[in-house]
């Protein structure tokens, strides 16, 4: 090696001065130093060449049979192949191919699955097992990858790949049937009012059967669509309480950074409730923007007299002090004498992103706690409220006979001006008396007044204290 630094390092001057004998002994001494010193190398290298020889000929070898293969089908079927193209031309072969190649595109998109809106932080396939426990799914799915480039405006959907259709199929029914899920959840635990976001209802006939199974019986829904795809908000209530959609901000357009619904819950006390969703990663609007309209609905709600709650996702991490806006957002808060009751994480990646908003002051809010029954992103938040409930109201109807304005008389008159009541022998009569008994017994209940009374029950003992 030190020869041929050397003869690199060497002038063109020097080269002039040696003769091509002298520069060819050095080249070939430099070599020969090289070899010597690098023999335990060679011997390496030599191994692994005769190991990949060896792959070499055992894959020449398979490749051989599978040309004698080929060789032995082509004897086979060139004379009924041809045969069959001149008795039968192919019309169209461009698209057969075609048809036949969005049949295994078409397979193979049915054993995937792409999720949305799911967090990245390097743990895609735990996320994917964990998600797998939570619906009692048993396969493991073959791989998960992140679809686009990484950005950090936004998520990248998620693609689960399944090894069959079947199994994607039932990894989709489980994971994405969430409305009986939630009635279930409604009647189990009693709830009086729940309030939902990113509700993905669209506001037509489409709706129908979704809402069909996600209302229980004993049940409204009050929801505000997005006019765009995904997003919504809904609040789900007892058919007794006595909830109307009277917002105190009519300007709905006025809010383009978050989507906002409100209702009045009147009883002894009113309570004005209102859900707020700020969708994340929002590229349309600066967070200047979403700040000033959040002002604007919290002005106009500290100042109304009855009590207020506020609820919803802002996606903002409230318990992480080093998050400007998650600090900017709870400064705004108490600026306006509000309080921020939630201090449980409300997610599986283990921070507070949901809100329950009341005014400081005011103790209408007892516990709030934050709890996983289940479901596969955000944790349902409990609200336990000091209001007292209004009573359900029943109705129940029922009728009676006005006896005392009847004449007794008229009683009398249906029989005794029958002629058969004369008859001397009761054989003749009584036949004649059955026959005609219907018809008496209709002027009896036309002569009597009958009134029909409708009352209201009132029930208290069957509702929890949980929104």
């Amino acid at each position: 090696m030190a020869a041929i630094r050397d003869l690199f390092a060497m002038t063109k001057d020097d080269l002039n001065k040696e003769t091509k004998k002298d520069i060819i002994r050095m080249v070939l001494a430099a070599k020969d130093a090289h070899v010597k010193s690098n023999a335990s190398g060679n011997n390496n290298v030599q191994a692994a060449l005769s190991a990949l020889t060896e792959c070499t000929q055992s894959l020449q070898k398979e490749i051989g049979e599978l040309k004698e293969n080929m060789e032995s089908v082509h004897k086979i079927l060139p004379s009924d192949a041809n045969h069959a193209t001149i008795a039968h031309p192919d019309p169209n072969p461009e698209v057969i191919r075609k048809a036949l190649q969005s049949v295994l595109v078409g397979e193979k998109l049915k054993s995937e699955m792409v999720i949305s809106n799911v967090e990245e932080d390097g743990k895609d396939a735990e996320f994917i097992g964990r998600l797998c426990n939570r619906i009692d799914f048993k396969v493991v799915p073959n791989g998960c990858v992140r679809l686009g480039e990484k950005t950090k405006s936004r998520r990248r959907p998620l693609k689960v790949t399944f090894q069959t259709e079947f199994d994607a199929r039932a990894f989709r029914s489980r994971f994405c049937n969430k409305t009986t899920s939630l009635s279930d959840f409604i009647i189990d635990h009693e709830i009086d009012i729940l309030c939902l976001t990113e509700t993905w209802l669209t506001g037509s006939e489409k709706d129908d059967p979704i809402i069909a199974e996600l209302v229980p019986n004993g049940y409204n829904i009050r929801h505000t669509p997005r006019e765009s795809r995904g997003g919504g908000t809904a609040i789900i209530h007892r058919s007794s309480l006595n909830v109307h959609q009277t917002p105190l901000v009519t300007a709905m357009s006025e809010f383009s950074t978050f989507e906002y619904q409100e209702c009045l819950l009147s009883g002894a006390r009113t309570l004005r409730l209102c859900i707020v969703y700020r969708p994340p990663n929002n590229r349309s609007h600066t967070m200047g923007q979403f700040f000033e309209e959040l002002s604007n609905l919290l002005e106009v709600f500290s100042i109304w007299s009855g009590h207020i709650l506020i609820t919803g996702d802002l996606n903002f991490h409230m318990d992480d002090s080093a998050d400007r806006d998650a600090n900017k957002l709870k400064a705004l808060i108490s600026s306006f004498g509000l309080e921020q009751h939630v201090k449980q994480s409300t997610h599986r990646s283990g921070h507070i992103l949901d809100i329950v908003i009341t005014r400081a002051d005011d103790p209408l809010v007892s516990s709030v706690i934050a709890e996983d029954r289940g479901f596969p992103d955000h944790f349902p938040v409990f609200i336990e409220t000091v209001l007292d409930k209004p009573q359900a109201r029943k109705k129940t109807e029922s009728s009676q006979r006005i006896l005392r304005s009847v004449d007794h008389d008229l009683l009398h008159i249906p029989f005794t001006n029958s002629s058969l009541i004369y008859e001397r022998a009761f054989s003749v009569a009584g036949p004649g008396m059955w026959n005609s008994l219907p018809l008496n017994l209709r002027a009896i209940d036309n002569a009597i007044v009958f009134k029909r009374h409708l009352k209201t029950l009132l029930f208290t003992e069957c509702y929890q204290d949980f929104l």
